[in-house]
């Protein structure tokens, strides 16, 4: 699970989702719809704006593995992303928190669980373009929520979940021109 938004003690949360677009979709494609779905479930607040940053350095996932409703968090396994390593313990983000387009590619009020979309805006065409485009520079989104206040916190599934519908789930329309 991932979360965004500020715990209630205070601590500010913020989700990394990436997913491989070069991997998926032919080179030279141009890209004409995406959709971003994540499945929130978990809440300490009532309707809130999500928003999805293009995300600017590269980040790691260990194997750590929150307890509980993991509000608390977990210690950080070798490799994985935190609030201020990019791969723990051996690299850190420029600027602790993540390093992200402070321009968001997408937002979307988040209320009570179940699933959000984050609809096909020009951020997100151009953000899925662009990894296209040039893989190196896909590190995926920064999910960020309310950080303004306390307790505005949203737990989102990650792909780890035993429901495959949980998980997050990106799609892509695009054309092909023909030679």
């Amino acid at each position: 699970h991932s979360s965004a938004g500020t715990a209630a003690g205070g601590l500010t949360r913020r989700g990394v989702p990436a997913f491989d677009i070069a991997g998926a979709i032919p080179e030279g494609a141009e890209i004409t719809r995406v959709e971003v779905t994540l499945f929130m479930s978990r809440s300490i607040a009532g309707e809130e704006s999500v928003a999805l940053h293009r995300l600017l350095e590269g980040w790691g996932e260990g194997d750590s593995e929150a307890p509980g409703s993991e509000g608390d968090g977990a210690d950080p396994s070798p490799g994985d992303a935190t609030w201020r390593h990019t791969f723990f313990d051996t690299a850190y983000w420029a600027t602790e928190g993540g390093v992200y387009d402070p321009a968001s590619s997408a937002a979307a009020p988040v209320d009570g669980g179940g699933y959000y979309t984050w609809g096909s805006t020009p951020g997100l065409l151009a953000d899925v373009q662009a990894w296209l485009d040039d893989p190196s520079a896909n590190h995926g989104w920064a999910v960020v929520g309310n950080e303004s206040v306390s307790t505005t916190a949203k737990r989102f599934d990650s792909r780890e979940n035993g429901d495959e519908a949980r998980r997050p789930a990106l799609l892509v329309g695009y054309a092909l021109t023909c030679a």
